[in-house]
């Protein structure tokens, strides 16, 4: 994983930390070389028989990369970003949705191998809560194709963990004393009965004494449904502290060609929901104007 000036990390950019987990599942012989440049070739293990897989997931690592694709004497294989990979012409590793399942189901349990992961989930995001947050995956990918999204264009599929894994690792997480919690999800309340035992499993392990911070993503529409099913009290009492929502542009036609509705189910939401919404808006945009921005 190349060096990179950017310090907030989503989706494709945890790749790293999620294939490193699910190779160490398969093979113990697995070593993940984080902050890599271009000066620590040789510190590298060497060797024809030796598979490197190489993580591309910012613009700033290209250099990184290519040098390492033509230096490298084994089988080398690029992730991260597939549209920026494919157009390089570079060797792409295929990561099947199994592959991906099995990392975030076992990444959590090597949190202390790794050095950059919390960079972006490091805290709560609002003043006077305290501690350190850890990022944690329930699924990966999104369908939704909004025009906009990365993460969509890179993983078009979900891949879900079932509501006992989730629950196990929060189990872990809790023995581990790691209960501020980042869902990474691109949209935690993809599953409105899902996210309901998840919660209802929350709120039997606060009455036996563990108490959890949470700040999750959601889209407008499934947070709407969520709340106009269940209330937003369950939310609060289950621990969530901030939920992220994509407002992205209050104009119709903006909104439009992002692949999004309007805005009017957000003012709903900021009416119904108990929980603290951090609106997620969207600046140069193709098509703004001062008009759309007012």
């Amino acid at each position: 994983d190349s060096v990179s000036p950017e310090f907030n990390r989503g989706s494709f950019c945890y790749l790293p930390y999620i294939l490193y987990a699910a190779e160490k599942e398969r093979t113990t012989d697995t070593r993940l070389f984080e902050n890599f440049s271009a000066s620590d070739l040789d510190t590298l293990p060497k060797g024809e028989d030796i598979h490197y897989w190489i993580a591309l997931w910012s613009h700033t690592q290209i250099e990184h990369v290519k040098t390492l694709v033509r230096f490298l004497p084994g089988r080398v294989a690029v992730f991260g970003y597939k549209p920026l990979i494919e157009s390089l012409k570079l060797p792409q590793l295929q990561i099947s949705d199994e592959m991906i399942r099995l990392g975030i189901q076992n990444y959590v349990q090597h949190f202390d191998e790794f050095k950059q992961i919390l960079l972006s989930d490091c805290d709560m995001h609002l003043k006077g809560l305290e501690g350190q947050v850890y990022p944690m995956f329930t699924s990966y990918g999104c369908p939704n194709g909004c025009a906009f999204c990365p993460a969509t264009t890179n993983q078009p599929r979900r891949v879900v963990l079932d509501e006992h894994s989730v629950m196990t690792h929060l189990i872990l997480m809790a023995a581990l004393g790691r209960t501020n919690i980042h869902f990474t999800d691109e949209d935690f309340f993809f599953d409105t009965c899902r996210v309901k035992q998840i919660v209802d499993f929350l709120l039997v392990r606060k009455q036996a004494g563990t108490v959890f911070n949470f700040i999750a993503l959601a889209s407008r529409h499934t947070l709407h449904k969520f709340i106009s099913r269940y209330g937003s009290t369950c939310l609060v009492d289950a621990g969530f502290k901030l939920i992220e929502v994509g407002l992205e542009t209050a104009s119709d036609s903006l909104a439009a060609s992002m692949g999004k509705t309007n805005a009017g189910e957000c003012a709903r939401l900021a009416e119904l929901c108990s929980v603290p919404i951090l609106w997620l808006t969207m600046t140069f945009y193709p098509g703004e104007t001062i008009a759309t921005l007012r």
